[in-house]
């Protein structure tokens, strides 16, 4: 019965033998499974300020948005027309009483007056072309903060979907 008794502790330390690997890699996953546990933890405030910036950086362009929004340009446009055009009358009054009272001054009083015209209008197209920039460079600006919000979005669900992960698998082991 002894014998029995030997074989069978044994066969018991052959079989525990066996098992020493698995307990081994079970005890490096856990330690894995802690460090990503510590890793999360120091990710989890460094999200959250990013997503508090970001709300921040939304509101930003909203409130950059509604801004140029506000401007009016078509009626600013048609009001600085009104007034060159304002101005281009009373050039052409003021042409005709000197043409009245000085005849021999007209043609210099035409040329300066087409010098005019032709500035309000160059004026007119340099606003027109810098106001064209400042929409381009806005939209070009607001595209990269969209894209920067995306990037933003993706990082949270991935880190989400992964300490969820680290949460379920450290369930499983535990459990």
């Amino acid at each position: 019965m002894s014998h029995d008794i030997h074989t069978q502790l044994e066969k018991l330390k052959t079989e525990l033998s066996k098992l020493e690997p698995a307990v081994t890699h079970l005890d490096k996953a856990n330690e894995s499974v802690q460090s990503l546990l510590k890793i999360t933890d120091k990710l989890l405030p460094m999200i959250l300020e990013l997503q508090k910036e970001n709300t921040k950086l939304n509101e930003s362009s909203t409130r950059l948005v509604e801004k140029i929004e506000k401007v009016d340009f078509p009626s600013r446009f048609n009001k600085l027309e009104d007034r060159v055009s304002s101005i281009n009358q009373g050039l052409q009054n003021t042409q005709t009483r000197i043409s009245e009272i000085e005849g021999n001054l007209k043609d210099d009083i035409q040329t300066k007056s087409n010098e005019v015209i032709s500035k309000a209008k160059a004026t007119e197209s340099s606003m027109t072309q810098v106001i064209g920039n400042f929409e381009k460079r806005a939209i070009t600006k607001i595209e990269k903060l969209t894209k920067g919000n995306t990037l933003l979005r993706i990082l949270l669900f991935v880190s989400i979907g992964l300490t969820a992960g680290l949460i379920a698998l450290q369930l499983f082991k535990g459990g």
